[in-house]
């Protein structure tokens, strides 16, 4: 989504324990394979969309809070929601 330019503004994007990269992840879940992609588009992205939502567990076994914390560098006008104990959703 982030290397693509939409022909219509996006008005919300939801991003549920997103994997930013494969640092931090579990060795049997590393590969993300097509799921992989470029930080630098982020800045594409947050220009096509009205607002942006993450939503991150601190206690997510599969997806580290590092990821969350790192997508929040690129998107810094996302919202987002972090819960202490909902695991991997």
């Amino acid at each position: 989504m982030s290397e693509n330019t939409f022909p219509k503004k996006i008005s919300q994007l939801h991003l549920v324990a997103a994997c930013f990269d494969e640092k931090d992840m579990p060795p049997k879940d590393s590969y993300l394979g097509d799921f992989l992609f470029d930080p630098a588009g982020l800045k594409n992205l947050e220009q096509q969309v009205d607002k942006i939502f993450m939503y991150q567990s601190k206690d997510d076994p599969i997806v580290r809070f590092s990821h969350v914390e790192r997508y929040n560098a690129y998107l810094r006008n996302a919202i987002l929601n972090i819960f202490d104990d909902r695991g991997h959703f």
